[in-house]
């Protein structure tokens, strides 16, 4: 291989050593651009990592405050039975309709969630009832749709649409 390049002449040298160096450039660019890629997503995996370990480390915390946030909120929060016995004893003097409710199971919480309807109502008693589910700590309004009745402008008609959510055992 030596005698050959021996046999070259200067311009062939130097074109062979400029070709020779163009690969080994172009190869070790990409080289480099791999190398630095393959670095950062150890970086990256290695902080994943790290914050999975940390996570793991605070299993036991994270269970004690599950724990005490369920005791929290134990006995308060309403299942479906409870929720429409709950909407009952809040419109009262007036005569509720309620329908099925619709129910968004969880892990950790469900969700209930039911319409419900009033017939010919005074809007005193709908801004009250509307004013107690306000004050409802895990109850929520989620829409109301109000009409005036047909036949008797001064009463109303009204759908609620009520959720509210139970925490799992």
């Amino acid at each position: 291989m030596l005698s050959l390049y021996e046999r070259f002449s200067m311009r062939e040298k130097t074109l062979m050593v400029i070709f020779i160096w163009g690969i080994l450039l172009f190869w070790g660019t990409k080289a480099s651009t791999h190398l630095s890629k393959a670095l950062k997503d150890v970086q990256t995996q290695t902080k994943v990592l790290r914050n999975q370990a940390d996570i793991i480390s605070r299993e036991g915390n994270i269970d004690l405050m599950l724990k005490e946030q369920q005791k929290k909120y134990q006995g308060k929060t309403y299942n479906k039975n409870q929720l429409f016995e709950r909407i009952e004893q809040l419109a009262t003097r007036m005569k509720p309709t309620l329908s099925t409710s619709q129910t968004q199971r969880g892990e950790i919480f469900n969700v209930h969630t039911v319409p419900v309807r009033f017939r010919d109502e005074p809007m005193a008693l709908l801004m009250d009832f509307g004013e107690k589910l306000s004050r409802e700590p895990f109850i929520s309004l989620e829409k109301a749709r109000v009409q005036a009745d047909k036949k008797d402008p001064r009463k109303l008609d009204a759908v609620f649409e009520i959720t509210s959510f139970e925490l799992n055992q």
